[in-house]
């Protein structure tokens, strides 16, 4: 994965749910929930992250579209007095090699 999708949150190095850090965590695959969350990764919002649906717009377009989304999210959490959102495992897209040999 190219170091301007993965550089600077790998920099940051946030450390999720069970200890396991984001470097760690991307050492096998990088993988994100459409370039703005990473499975327990708490309140880890990325505009935009690897896997990101951007390409299909313009940068600019593509980038406030994510941010909308993630302003949208903290609004809805502080709404609800949540502590924390984090994306799921079952919502991250496996690499469509696995999905290929599974339909064997």
């Amino acid at each position: 994965m190219p170091s301007e999708f993965t550089g600077a949150p790998e920099r940051i190095n946030p450390v999720g749910r069970g200890g396991i850090a984001l470097k760690q965590r991307w050492a096998q695959r990088v993988n994100s929930y459409f370039g703005m969350t990473v499975p327990d990764m708490l309140n880890l919002l990325m505009i935009p992250g690897p896997e990101s649906p951007c390409f299909l717009f313009t940068m600019s377009f593509g980038t406030e579209l994510e941010g909308d989304r993630n302003r949208d999210c903290i609004a809805h959490l502080r709404e609800n007095n949540f502590g924390a959102q984090a994306g799921y495992p079952g919502l991250v897209m496996e690499p469509a090699a696995n999905e290929l040999a599974s339909a064997k």
